[in-house]
């Protein structure tokens, strides 16, 4: 097992720390608290929150391409199961809610239409063409008939332009690739309709009927903004360290007012049936 749960590239160090004596243990946790919660994924999710308010308990969810910060479990409170190919133990302590389970999101360890919701949110642009359809044909398989299929990524040439944006910037700043939007770079950008278009080919391949429900998410000069302010630290340097503390008790007022288009990511909400 120990194998399996190798560091990933976001761990928070906390080896510094020790250097603070008895202050280091509670520096640590705050932290680790305060980097569980993060504006700008929060508002990512936001509207699989909205979907599910109304959904009973007990629902069989699955986040693909979650990493070790909880995934949906940290943005809606429910149980859920998370798929990756590499997960941080020590992190997952953090995330009771969140099962954990190692695999390749092309390859679920699920049995056919046995999920209620299952999800991928900006992890598709990490990965190349041929992938992308492979995870969400995945996707698709284990979606129960009366299930929700949920999809979203960076969309079209301005979110192409703004990563392009940060990224050399941060090159500029600290003389590194930046550790997520290099990756996003190596591959093509896709439009909306190409997204809405990957979706409607696997849900036309499991479902009798589907709808889909397309969502834009995050205003481009909003998401600009917050990866200026934490990546950059402009212009508010260190603020990335108190965020939880600053900015979620302000999230509820906030969530509502930066989906504007043009939006960053689109996310398609595909449910089964008529």
């Amino acid at each position: 097992m120990s194998d399996m749960f190798r560091l990933d590239a976001g761990r928070v160090q906390t080896g510094r720390l020790r250097r603070l004596g008895r202050l280091a243990g509670p520096l640590a946790r705050y932290q680790r608290w305060n980097w569980a919660w993060r504006l700008e994924i929060a508002l990512r999710y936001q509207p699989i929150a909205d979907a599910l308010a109304d959904r009973p308990a007990g629902l069989r969810i699955l986040d693909v391409g979650c990493g070790s910060k909880g995934g949906v479990t940290s943005y809606v409170p429910r149980p859920a199961f998370g798929v990756d190919v590499t997960f941080d133990r020590e992190r997952l302590q953090d995330h009771p809610l969140l099962t954990a389970v190692v695999a390749s999101g092309a390859a679920l360890p699920f049995a056919d239409d046995s999920l209620d919701v299952v999800l991928c949110l900006d992890t598709l642009e990490h990965l190349t063409p041929a992938d992308r359809r492979a995870v969400v044909m995945e996707m698709a398989r284990v979606v129960a008939a009366n299930g929700l299929l949920i999809v979203g990524a960076p969309c079209g040439e301005a979110a192409r332009a703004a990563e392009e944006e940060i990224a050399l910037a941060f090159t500029r700043q600290t003389g590194r690739v930046h550790p997520k939007l290099g990756e996003h770079l190596e591959h093509a950008m896709w439009s909306a309709a190409d997204l809405q278009a990957l979706v409607e080919e696997a849900a036309a391949a499991h479902f009798d009927a589907f709808r889909l429900r397309v969502v834009p998410n995050v205003n481009i000069q909003a998401w600009l903004f917050l990866r200026r302010l934490f990546d950059l630290g402009r212009p508010l340097p260190g603020l990335t360290h108190v965020q939880r503390l600053a900015l979620q008790p302000v999230y509820p007022w906030l969530a509502s007012r930066l989906h504007q288009a043009p939006t960053y990511r689109k996310i398609v909400f595909c449910q089964p049936g008529r």
